[in-house]
């Protein structure tokens, strides 16, 4: 009964956002919406139906005409098509409506980009040199760290971020909000920025956007992704897919290799496809074995232990971690 009362209330949201002056395309977008509501079996646990009546704190916004002219005036940075959306970051206290006006001066809104340029930001902070940029190649031993830190955006448990999930009814795609990279709009331009409002956060997650933002000292608490809707496994499987669908993760000898292939060639002019076809054909070195057959020799040819011996002496080698540790890949 819960969900199709929500589906309801959905579709009032969508029905009462049609102004008299729509035009056709925007009425037959509104109508898609609609279908979308109707076909839609639970709606992310992010979100809830947008009031497009208001701004609020999270409100994301779409780069409609309007915004495009606004941020061209006063802002041609964020023209650049990688920042597709905004979210608001002033406190929804600032943004209600007064006579004169709402209590802020200045409405603040924040860069959202695609979960893709996220991890490609990440990954440079760990990538060495020209080629692997190009590659997105990162060295193994980094992957804990990035694993770590994709976990942490999912949960909303970073600082700098704030992790948006896609929501396919609103054609919209996994996005990251980089909350440091802000920039202050006039007050004036509200209906403009309330125009562009397509999605609206759940109210405990614009608690919690509203700690990151302002640093608090308690921390909000806001539904996470274990142990419902997903299990500590699956979890576990999604950010392992995430970050290995962004990049490719080989060994630190593997690197080095592929730099010499490439040490005469100038990077601009190699594309990533014919790097990572060369990086096809890198064999990669297996430390353990090769450390454990120059073990064989030796013992083999001092003739100190039994023939028959040597690979139970190798065996028991090999089950020793204190041992295995000390040979370094």
């Amino acid at each position: 009964m819960g969900t199709e009362f929500d589906k309801i209330k959905s579709i009032k949201c969508v029905i009462d956002s049609i102004t008299d002056s729509a035009s056709e395309e925007e009425i037959s977008e509104k109508i898609k919406e609609i279908g979308a509501t109707l076909h839609k079996e639970n709606g992310h646990f992010t979100y809830k139906c947008p009031d497009k009546t208001k701004l609020k704190q999270g409100d994301v916004l779409l780069r409609t005409e309007a915004l495009n002219k606004l941020l061209k005036t006063v802002h041609p940075y964020f023209e650049r098509d990688q920042y597709k959306y905004f979210i608001i970051l002033t406190q929804t206290c600032d943004l209600v409506q007064r006579s004169d006006g709402p209590k802020c001066r200045h409405i603040t809104i924040a860069a959202v980009r695609s979960l893709e340029d996220f991890i490609q930001k990440e990954l440079s902070e760990y990538q060495k040199s020209e080629l692997e940029k190009k590659a997105c190649i990162i060295n193994k031993k980094h992957e804990s760290k990035l694993i770590e830190l994709v976990r942490k955006l999912y949960d909303n448990n970073h600082h700098d971020y704030f992790y948006l999930h896609e929501d396919p009814t609103q054609n919209f795609p996994s996005s990251v909000a980089f909350l440091r990279i802000s920039i202050p709009l006039k007050t004036e331009h509200y209906a403009t920025l309330l125009e562009a409002k397509k999605i609206q956060l759940r109210e405990d997650f614009i608690a919690k956007l509203g700690w990151l933002v302002g640093d608090l000292y308690s921390r909000v608490g806001t539904q996470d992704w274990v142990p419902d809707p997903l299990q500590e496994y699956e979890f576990k499987d999604w950010v392992n897919v995430t970050v290995k669908s962004n990049c490719v993760i080989i060994s630190g000898n593997k690197i080095e290799k592929l730099k010499k292939e490439f040490k005469d060639a100038t990077i601009e002019d190699v594309t990533k496809e014919e790097i990572l076809l060369k990086l096809s054909d890198i064999k990669d070195v297996d430390y353990k074995l090769k450390h454990m057959e120059e073990l064989k020799k030796v013992i083999t040819s001092s003739e100190i232990v039994p023939s028959e011996k040597v690979d139970e002496l190798l065996q028991l080698i090999n089950s020793s971690v204190e041992i295995m540790q000390c040979i370094k890949s």
